[in-house]
């Protein structure tokens, strides 16, 4: 028999900064699933995103403890350092899957426990990268993760969002939730460009295009499912801002649109023609989320533009995330099996 507290110590040993794309990923496949009218589904995914959120924190709180140089390194590295917004990401996708639920409360203490650990990675984040001191070149400081902090951004917002009808302080919620919406967008901005010009213009092997690229598509798509949720604030917002968030939401879908089909071509040259092995690696939940989010994100500006063609896309879309949640997650499970055997 393993020594439980054995396997334990070396998982959250190989944790990677990353790990909490799991939850992400299955929360918003519980809505997307929910969406289409796969309810039980939804329900069941529900429960395994909020199971993994606990066993994952506790994973990340043993590491802070007995690994605390390895997650310091981590939290320097350009490569991977960005990784850690998915913690307050996977936590407000969490709260949304509650309030999907009907748990009105519990979505409201994620939301404060995603703003707490969203402020304390987004400063602990950039002040790393600001004060670092040999830095890395461009082509291996970044990559489609660093687009996670637009993410966790943006999933804050729609927590506020969700939260704030019938909440005390609904107008005050609602506001914030605008703001943190807007510097959502200008990190996007601030991004996206630097992670364009490192595609086009640099050298791409097979390797390098990893799966993490998906998230340029999956931060357009929550940025337009923010801005299409803030827009249902009816009565909390001043009229005067809802038609600047509805050009905001339109340009941010039809940018998700438009990489969508690229990535997709993008896949079939890393593992078609440059023959990439097609295996299972924790990134590939950083392709899930965005294809749930698009999803969701669609049904979501179809109803606010009144679009019934967006809603029948969306439907199109999520069975597709949901047969790559499942695939991914069958990997995961053979992942696990073989650290288990490694572990005596």
């Amino acid at each position: 028999m393993r020594d439980p507290v054995r396997v334990m110590h070396a998982a959250s040993a190989r944790l990677p900064p990353g790990a909490f794309a799991f939850v992400m990923a299955t929360g918003i496949v519980a809505l997307a699933a929910d969406g289409i009218g796969a309810h039980r589904l939804g329900q069941g995914l529900g429960w395994v995103t909020l199971l993994g959120l606990g066993a994952l924190g506790v994973g990340l709180l043993h590491r802070l403890v007995c690994h605390r140089r390895r997650a310091w390194a981590d939290l320097s590295d350009h490569g991977v350092a960005a990784g850690y917004f998915t913690l307050p990401a996977g936590i407000c996708v969490a709260g949304a899957v509650c309030a999907a639920g009907g748990a009105s409360a519990w979505a409201g203490r994620l939301l404060a426990l995603g703003v707490l650990a969203w402020l304390g990675i987004t400063y602990a984040f950039w002040a790393a990268m600001i004060v670092r001191r040999g830095k890395p070149p461009l082509a291996r400081a970044i990559n489609g993760t660093w687009l996670v902090a637009v993410v966790a951004t943006q999933s804050v917002a729609i927590l506020a969002a969700l939260v704030a009808p019938g909440h005390p302080f609904a107008g005050a919620l609602a506001f914030a939730g605008v703001c943190v919406h807007l510097l959502g967008v200008a990190l996007y901005a601030f991004i996206a460009p630097v992670l364009m010009y490192r595609l086009v213009f640099r050298d791409v092997t097979g390797p390098e295009l990893v799966p993490d690229h998906w998230i340029n598509m999956g931060a357009a798509a929550i940025s337009a499912l923010a801005g299409a949720t803030l827009c249902g604030l009816d009565g909390l917002l001043p009229a005067d801002i809802r038609p600047a968030l509805l050009g905001g939401t339109l340009l941010f879908w039809a940018v998700a649109t438009w990489w969508l089909p690229l990535l997709l071509v993008l896949g079939v040259w890393r593992h078609g023609i440059r023959r990439h092995p097609l295996r299972y690696e924790a990134r590939y939940w950083s392709l899930v989320f965005p294809l749930g989010m698009y999803s969701v994100a669609s049904a979501r500006v179809s109803t606010v533009f009144e679009q019934p063609s967006l809603a029948r896309l969306a439907m199109l879309v999520a069975p597709v995330a949901i047969a790559a949640w499942a695939l991914t997650f069958i990997g995961l499970l053979r992942a696990g099996l073989r650290l288990l055997r490694g572990v005596s």
